[in-house]
């Protein structure tokens, strides 16, 4: 196999792994399980296995890119990367609740609230 093809062949495989991860994350919010899992589920497996696999995707595209067309070796990387953002902005937010961020020690929040407690200023610094 040619390098040209194999790079075809991992861009394609590397945009569908991002493009997995996403779709998985979407569908996951959309239609939640009706039944609690006892682990975390085969939604989440999935995402997990396609981030997983992105890495070793991700170099052997940069591996077997031709640069003397950079648009060509960098459109897959940007498609990826670009769906792979989207995909961790979706889960991130719910993976740390709001109240675990306000009780840590230190955070502005806590301060703010703790400082109005005391009858002193709500600002945090």
């Amino acid at each position: 196999m040619h390098t040209q093809q194999v790079n075809r062949a991992s861009s394609v495989i590397l945009i569908l792994l991002s493009l997995t991860a996403l779709v998985t994350v979407v569908t996951g919010l959309i239609w939640p399980p009706p039944i609690p899992e006892p682990d975390e589920g085969t939604q989440a497996h999935i995402f997990q296995l396609s981030i997983a696999a992105l890495l070793p995707m991700t170099i052997v595209v940069l591996s077997t890119a031709d640069w003397r067309r950079p648009w060509r070796s960098v459109r897959p990387l940007v498609i990826s990367a670009a769906a792979t953002l989207l995909a961790f902005a979706t889960v991130l937010p719910g993976a740390l609740p709001l109240a675990e961020l306000m009780n840590r020690p230190g955070s502005l929040v806590r301060t703010a609230v703790d400082a109005e407690a005391l009858g002193g200023s709500s600002r945090a610094f």
